[in-house]
């Protein structure tokens, strides 16, 4: 097994195919394609796991599926068109590089493939690869994937212990998600949203887009060969994105934080307030000093002639109020001023205490 999984690494020396995945509704719903070592073309179903075989071709290090459903493959410095129904491969022209082993397209209908620790671009007319960037911590292990909610590709890379799944945007800006757990995953495909893996042996298992942890789902029937790389439609992607953390937060956090705020605490705080400090106020103040005012600032201000106005029923009043120019007179006038000016004091002094 280990000088088997060399040649995926470093020689074509063997036969290769391709295995075409269909929906599981028996429509195909997300196309998918697994490349094995010995010249088997294939659907697969991920439910049952039973691999038919239809076609043969060359070895491939990865093959990759574009939109409008033209099938490539490259080894590990070539770029070839791929014929479906009858195996036939044709040379589209030389990478450039010497160690491409992952393959494929994004929804734009570019070509991408990864080296070592190079992200690349093709040209599908010349099959010339064009660096984008190196990725630090990435050694290819054997496929890419592309997923069209993220706008960026989920690669595998070789480790001591498993392969890890990375997370590359298309201008190379790359970061590790997390182990996979298992080694030598050379196949990724979507099929109904789920993100399928393909082991060299053959082992089929879910990955986690957010951890990047896989599970084992079942083993690969009717076929013996290694599986050696897959693609799917680029379009073929996660029913939601990854981020479906980012979603649920801002719906909740709005709003219960503003609905409670608002309504708990304006309206305690203007309801009481307004109602009992401003109306005691200006109820007791103004109701119980001008009143006494009015009756006893009249008497002093006016002069003598009103002071016998009063009704004939009073007559002891009237004979009580002396002469104008008597003695008596200006005693009592005396007498009134001093009592309106301790009534204006007591006004005042109740004004004051309410500024102060």
């Amino acid at each position: 097994m280990i000088a088997e999984n060399i040649l995926k690494k470093l020689s074509l020396t063997v036969v290769g195919s391709v295995l075409i995945a269909l929906g599981t509704s028996g429509a195909a719903q997300g196309m998918s394609l697994l490349g094995s070592s010995k010249g088997q073309i294939g659907t697969i179903d991920t439910i049952t796991g039973n691999f038919t075989r239809i076609a043969t071709s060359r070895a491939f290090t990865d093959i990759a599926l574009s939109d409008d459903n033209q099938l490539f493959g490259i080894t590990f410095n070539q770029l070839f068109k791929v014929d479906t129904t009858t195996g036939l491969t044709t040379l589209i022209g030389n990478l450039g590089v010497s160690n491409m082993n992952a393959l494929g397209f994004s929804t734009a209908n570019v070509l991408y493939g990864t080296g070592g620790v190079g992200f690349y671009s093709i040209n599908t007319s010349t099959g010339a690869a064009s660096l984008v960037s190196e990725i630090s911590g990435f050694t290819s292990s054997g496929d890419i994937v592309f997923d069209p909610v993220g706008n960026r590709f989920l690669a595998t890379s070789n480790s001591s212990l498993s392969d890890d799944l990375f997370s590359i945007a298309l201008d190379g800006t790359a970061q590790a998600i997390g182990s996979i757990g298992f080694k030598n995953v050379y196949g990724l495909f979507f099929e109904n949203g789920t993100l399928f893996g393909y082991t060299i042996d053959r082992k089929q298992i879910v990955i986690d887009m957010t951890t990047g942890k896989g599970t084992f789902n079942k083993m690969v029937a009717g076929t013996l060969d290694q599986i050696w790389g897959s693609a799917s439609l680029p379009s073929t992607g996660p029913l939601s994105a990854p981020s479906s953390e980012p979603s649920p937060e801002p719906s909740p956090e709005p709003s219960p934080e503003p609905s409670p705020e608002p309504s708990s605490e304006p309206s305690p705080e203007l309801s009481p307030e307004p109602s009992s400090e401003p109306s005691p106020e200006p109820s007791p103040e103004p109701s119980s000093e001008p009143s006494p005012e009015p009756s006893p600032e009249p008497s002093p201000d006016l002069s003598p002639s009103p002071l016998p106005d009063p009704s004939p029923s009073s007559p002891d009043v009237s004979t009580a109020v002396p002469e104008p120019g008597s003695i008596l007179g200006l005693l009592t006038l005396g007498i009134f001023g001093a009592s309106s000016t301790r009534k204006r004091k007591n006004k005042t002094n109740p004004e004051n205490k309410n500024l102060n």
